[in-house]
Order: C-alpha cells, then structure tokens, then sequence
C-alpha cells in the first residue's frame, strides 16, 4: 500500500476513474494497521489493539491482522472483509494527505501545517473511462467523490493529532510495557509468535496520581484506554483464524 503516490491535479488526472470495490485484496500482505482513536470502540469488538514504537519514537496504535509478515487473516477467500469494522487506514484507501513542505507557515497559535490531496496510481480501484465515477466534473471541480473524500482525510488527520497527543501521555506515564503472544496450534500444530509490541500496564496505570488519571478522563482518554484492555481479550480469536488452536499465552 502507498508504494507511490502522485499529488492529485485536476489537468493531468482529469481522466481518472474511480470504482469502489468489495474486494480488499490490497491489504491481503498486511499484518498490522495504524489506527487511531476515534476508532478503538468499534475496533475492540473484533480485532487486538496494541501499541508500536516506531523509528523516530513516536508511539502509534496498531491493530494485529496476522502472526506472521504479510499476511492478513480477516480476508475471505474473495479479498472481502470478513468483520463489519474495517480500520479506516484502508478504507481511505488510495487516498492520503501529502504535506506541502513549502507553504508550512508559523501562526501565534502555533505552525499551520498544509496538505494535498494524494493518491496511489497502481491502486486496483482505477478503472476505464466510462466506468466508476470521475474525480472533477465537466468544469474541472472537484466531484461529489473527491469531497467526501478531503471530509474523510480531514477527519482522519485530527484524528492522528489527538492520537499522538493521546500515547504521548501514555509513553511519559510509564505505563506501556513490553508483551509477546505465543500460539500453540492443536495436534501438535505450528507455534506464532507475535513480539515487539506494547500494551498499557493496568497495574502501572493504577499507580497513577489522582490528578494524573482525572485529566486523562477530562481529555476522554478512559474510553480508548478501556477499549484496547478489552480488545486484548480478542487473542484468542486472532489465534482460532489459523485453525484449531492448543493454547494462547500472553507475556
């Protein structure tokens, strides 16, 4: 996903067209998913919501898909989805906001950050002229299809915000710890191991000071941080896509 993106401009793809399609098989190699907060409710009730450290330190929220790289289980033999929550990372797909580097502006309330519109042109959802919907209408403004696409990116874009602002606290607390899952499949099966992964410690969070857990309440951080304790209860579930499983162990 996103191997290469183009800026969208309405001269040189005003062209394109656009199909939704049922099929997802362009995440099938995808073992994990950035999320953000705004969906750990709905993720919760189908999927594992764990925490990774990525490169430049920032921690993000990520859903487990599979056990082992490149491989996603919640596909169907079709590509469909096979749960009724679909992480927004891919149904925003082709779609994503490219930052423009050379118009960022500094304001009194703190640096004004712009973005484009993008997309990934090897996406399957390109499709002939004549078919699907086009991306500007005859008069070159953006169609129905590319405006509810910006409201989408918009709100994912705040979304992200208020993610990083939410697991930085996290991070500061202490209260992410290291875990692993071990899968034991039965009849003497293959063993998964899933590692490098956090998760909220809720002995830790517990230590907290007082003060400390009534603004994460305040800020409504209890509602997510509830959702990913629950969602961890979803291992199991993870485990049984392989086959029958023996044993699931978290440590």
């Amino acid at each position: 996903m996103f191997e290469q993106t183009e800026i969208l401009d309405r001269q040189r793809h005003a062209g394109l067209r656009f199909a939704v399609s049922p099929s997802f098989s362009f995440a099938a190699d995808q073992m994990t998913a950035p999320i953000v907060v705004g969906e750990f409710s709905d993720l919760a009730k189908h999927y594992m919501i764990v925490f990774v450290r990525e490169p430049g330190g920032n921690i993000m929220p990520t859903v487990l898909l599979g056990v082992q790289a490149r491989q996603n289980l919640y596909l169907d033999a079709k590509g469909g989805w096979d749960v009724p929550y679909i992480p927004l990372q891919f149904r925003r797909y082709p779609f994503i906001f490219a930052e423009n580097l050379g118009n960022a502006s500094s304001t009194p309330e703190g640096e004004r950050r712009e973005f484009l519109l993008a997309f990934d042109p090897a996406a399957p959802q390109w499709v002939p002229e004549g078919e699907g919907e086009p991306l500007f209408d005859e008069n070159g403004a953006p169609s129905a299809l590319i405006t509810s696409v910006m409201q989408l990116l918009e709100m994912f874009q705040h979304q992200v915000v208020a993610t990083l602002e939410f697991t930085a606290a996290l991070d500061k607390s202490g209260c992410l710890v290291d875990r692993q899952i071990e899968i034991a499949l039965a009849n003497g099966g293959e063993r998964y191991g899933v590692n490098e992964f956090l998760v909220v410690d809720n002995v830790a969070y517990g230590a907290l000071a007082n003060e400390t857990r009534r603004d994460w309440e305040a800020r409504g951080w209890l509602l997510p941080l509830y959702a990913h304790w629950i969602s961890l209860g979803n291992a199991n579930a993870l485990a049984s896509r392989l086959g029958a499983v023996q044993g699931v162990a978290m440590a």
